[in-house]
């Protein structure tokens, strides 16, 4: 490859380099499962894929192990394929780690924005957020100062999230003043950071909280059709530890198992005044539009 193309490569000008040295995809975003299933279909499977996440420790893709960035001693000499947009700060990481520059490579076409990292050097990614006026000039929103810590309990990504953080307190207090009728539902609780949410309105407006999950990762069961191959995610959940971050035990009903088998009798005829599904897989989510929105 020529060295003009380093840092921004397509998978057919890195397969020289994957054969001879091994590669290693940097980042299991979109692009990186697309990187991956490039290079399968290349007869090249990746040795590994390496995200920071912990909810994909032990888990793989298509037989490809997901590895965190600990463990790039055990990849020596290997090719870096980085499928990630803030490409100038996991390239600085790379280096810190020992990896050589002429082996880390940024997937070509990932956009414009990745391009300008790597031309400004190895700063750090910045990600702004705006907050709505009613928080900034201190008249709504109380209770923020409660809520945000459960919010980023344990998730990092959720500090950068605030725009999601807000609609969900936006919401679920609008419903209460407009005296919507009906109880709260979560289908897809993980580690209880928005469910942290539903149940401290669902108390305060005397609602019940049906929380559906399997606190044991993706079943099998739902790893099918445009799901087949997807990692075991979310394994690492705890219902205990979600019952204590949630709390407001009096309001909750813990509801474990796949969905929809796990419906209990007592929702029969339930009405719903806010459902939030976040189970990723296909299976799950039709399932919960056609039970709440029948």
């Amino acid at each position: 490859m020529d060295r003009a193309d380093a840092g921004n490569a397509d998978i057919e000008s890195i397969l020289p380099l994957a054969r001879e040295h091994g590669v290693v995809v940097r980042c299991f975003t979109r692009a990186g499962r697309g990187l991956c299933d490039g290079l399968l279909e290349k007869g090249v499977p990746p040795r590994a894929i390496m995200d920071r996440s912990a909810t994909l420790l032990d888990c793989a893709y298509k037989g490809v192990p997901i590895i965190p960035p600990r463990n790039i001693a055990d990849y020596p000499g290997c090719v870096f394929y980085v499928s990630n947009v803030e490409f100038a700060s996991v390239r600085a990481e790379l280096l810190d780690q020992g990896v050589p520059a002429d082996k880390i490579f940024l997937a070509r076409g990932l956009s414009d924005r990745a391009g300008a990292a790597a031309a400004r050097g190895p700063d750090l990614p910045m990600r702004a957020e705006y907050n709505p006026d009613a928080f900034i000039y201190g008249c709504g929103y109380p209770e923020y100062d409660e809520l945000l810590p459960k919010w980023k309990d344990g998730m990092r990504s959720n500090s950068g999230d605030l725009t999601r953080f807000f609609a969900l307190l936006l919401n679920l207090a609008a419903i209460g003043a407009r005296r919507v009728e009906g109880d709260f539902a979560e289908l897809g609780v993980y580690k209880g950071n928005s469910a942290a949410i539903l149940a401290h309105y669902a108390a305060a407006q005397g609602r019940r909280l049906y929380l559906f999950d399997t606190f044991a990762g993706f079943p099998d069961a739902d790893r099918v059709g445009v799901d087949a191959g997807y990692p075991h995610f979310f394994a690492d959940a705890s219902l205990e530890a979600v019952k204590r971050l949630v709390g407001h035990g009096d309001v909750c009903r813990y509801v474990v198992g796949r969905f929809p088998e796990s419906l209990p009798p007592e929702m029969t005829g339930n009405r719903f005044a806010f459902v939030s599904l976040d189970c990723d897989l296909y299976r799950p989510m039709k399932a919960g539009l056609a039970y709440f929105i029948p």
